[in-house]
């Protein structure tokens, strides 16, 4: 999964509430515990006596969870991709190394 792919979950999962008319931040969260799975189902058990009591604070603690995972682990797919090509120079090629690697709070 990916940045784009949790917001098309959402996109999606909004378009399902309001398909099935769940309307209200109580359906809303009801149904979308129903459709947790796998590490996000035991992240939100693990909340433990964290309250989570309308839609709009699940969505937010969902994606402060899991947005920054998943740009971090796009990057991190960017930065094993990188090849330096033969028209690079090399002083570049290192500068956008490091670059990336300063956007995944990493110093090297």
């Amino acid at each position: 999964m990916t940045v784009e792919d949790l917001n098309t979950f959402l996109f999606e999962f909004d378009v399902l509430c309001m398909r099935y008319d769940y309307i209200s931040d109580a359906q809303k969260l009801k149904f979308s515990l129903a459709t947790l799975k796998g590490e996000a189902l035991r992240w939100f058990m693990g909340l433990g006596s964290t309250t989570i009591e309308i839609w709009g604070e699940m969505k937010e603690t969902f994606l402060s969870k899991y947005q920054d995972y998943f740009q971090n682990r796009d990057l991190r797919e960017e930065i094993l991709n990188m090849t330096q090509k033969e028209e690079d120079i090399l002083e570049d090629y290192v500068e956008q190394f490091h670059y990336k690697f300063r956007d995944l709070n990493i110093f090297i």
